[in-house]
């Protein structure tokens, strides 16, 4: 193991830490960018206390233009040697996430592994937000986490935890040594000296507390980088605008609003429980302008985005197709809700695959949600770069045979489609087809060029017209 202080934490977090969160982070980072921003093309990335860039070169892999920050300059260069050895470029930069500043203006800066909770003060939270909100973009996203209470109070005090190598251990004990919402990690690593039967001791103190919820609103305020805070959601009845009594149908859904100035029913094209949740940051947003709301009625009534929540109908109504963008864990577990609250009865069949020469373990993710949901799983091409369709497909699948579920490798996308809309003529009763992946695209990464192909909707809708022949 090595002896390198820095470098030998790097790695034991590397070991211990559950690899999982990083995918899940950027999960939701991808699930916010196509939520919440208006452009997806060429978006700048800041990761702020990166570390050693684990999920830095995860997004860089990705495929988007992100740049790592970090206080501390041993990190930053574990950080640059993983990049180097993973043969990936993107920039590093040293400086403190309170007083940082940059001439590069981001479209989103991401904060997360609690890194937020590090900060001593609330003016010290206030400062961080105030260098954030200078470095984005007009309609940038900051995106953070912070630790529960529940974790800080009941979780943490007392912990206690033991690992150990062929040449060294490790310990971590957490105590609140500093009173209610903090928290104190001390850490210690012993290595066996290669010379000698003797061990050398390593140490690190990490010093976490959280604040109320309603301080980080004040901080964002008292910053002057927010002039007001709105809330919305489908479930908090305090919310500013509170969406109830969801009915999703075929072809659109409606919901009553609750908001300070108005109650009525809101009817939207783009269906989905997480369409009602965007229409209702949009609603204040607009309200934020002063909007009228008959304006807002009509913008979400007529609202459709290409190859987003695509809905289409056999003849008979009796098998339909959802044709979405839906790539990653989140937003795959997403469309198969949105699917179930439109046709709970339907038997579902999915088709999608995985992008080549980055995200790899998306694979395992993607597998597992279909393996849950789908009655029928098929796997496909998405965009498969320089690497095997087959190879991409078989990782998508070890998970799904872990399940004991069986999937359909079709490497051809247009056949994999026409194959699913065979076994829903074939099915008797109500089936709904999920092609996920590629959305409104109009072409398909091949051997890493971009060559043309006609959009999922072209075959979908070919494949419907097909139908009563068959």
């Amino acid at each position: 193991m090595k002896t390198n202080q820095y470098a030998l934490f790097s790695e034991v977090y590397h070991q211990i830490f559950d690899q999982s969160l990083y995918q899940n982070w950027q999960n939701y980072l991808e699930d916010q960018v196509h939520s919440r921003l208006t452009h997806q093309e060429g978006l700048k990335i800041l990761d702020m206390a990166c570390g050693d860039g684990r999920l830095t070169l995860e997004l860089a892999k990705a495929g988007y233009d992100v740049t790592g920050m970090d206080l501390s300059e041993e990190m930053l260069a574990i950080a640059q040697a993983e990049m180097q050895e993973a043969g990936v470029y993107l920039p590093y930069f040293q400086a403190d996430m309170r007083s940082f500043k940059t001439e590069t203006s981001y479209d989103l800066i991401s904060i997360f592994c609690d890194s937020i909770c590090y900060l001593d003060s609330l003016a010290d939270l206030e400062a961080t937000f105030k260098a954030c909100y200078e470095a984005l973009e007009k309609g940038g996203l900051l995106l953070f986490d912070i630790h529960s209470s529940y974790q800080m109070n009941c979780i943490y005090p007392d912990f206690q935890w033991v690992d150990s190598w062929d040449d060294a251990v490790f310990t971590w004990q957490s105590d609140q040594l500093r009173g209610p919402n903090t928290i104190d990690h001390l850490l210690n690593i012993f290595v066996k000296d290669e010379a000698s039967p003797l061990y050398q001791r390593f140490e690190e103190v990490h010093k976490e507390q959280i604040w109320p919820l309603k301080n980080y609103q004040e901080a964002l305020l008292d910053s002057k980088t927010v002039k007001k805070i709105v809330t919305v959601s489908t479930k908090d009845e305090k919310a500013d605008y509170l969406a109830k009594n969801i009915v999703s149908g075929s072809d659109q859904q409606h919901f009553v609003l609750h908001a300070p100035d108005f109650e009525g029913e809101i009817w939207m094209k783009m269906l989905g429980r997480f369409n009602v949740e965007n229409a209702l940051v949009a609603i204040a947003i607009a309200r934020y302008y002063q909007v009228p709301y008959e304006i807002i009625k009509k913008a979400l009534q007529a609202a459709q985005t290409e190859g987003r929540m695509e809905v289409y109908h056999s003849t008979d109504k009796r098998i339909h197709a959802i044709v979405d963008f839906a790539h990653n864990k989140l937003s795959l577990e997403k469309l198969f809700e949105a699917s179930r609250q439109m046709y709970p009865k339907a038997h579902s069949i999915v088709v999608f695959g995985s992008a080549g020469d980055k995200a790899i373990s998306r694979r395992k993710d993607l597998g597992e949600v279909a393996a849950q949901y789908a009655d029928e799983i098929i796997l496909t091409m998405d965009d498969p770069g320089t690497e095997s369709v087959e190879k991409i497909c078989q990782e998508i699948n070890q998970p799904i045979q872990a399940a004991k579920r069986q999937a359909k490798i079709i490497p051809n996308r247009p056949q994999a489609i026409d194959y699913a809309f065979q076994q829903a003529s074939a099915y008797d009763g109500e089936v709904v087809v999920l092609i996920a992946g590629k959305g409104d695209e109009d072409t398909m990464k091949i051997n890493g060029v971009d060559q043309a192909y006609p959009t999922d909707r072209y075959y979908v809708k070919q494949a419907l017209e097909e139908i009563p022949k068959r």
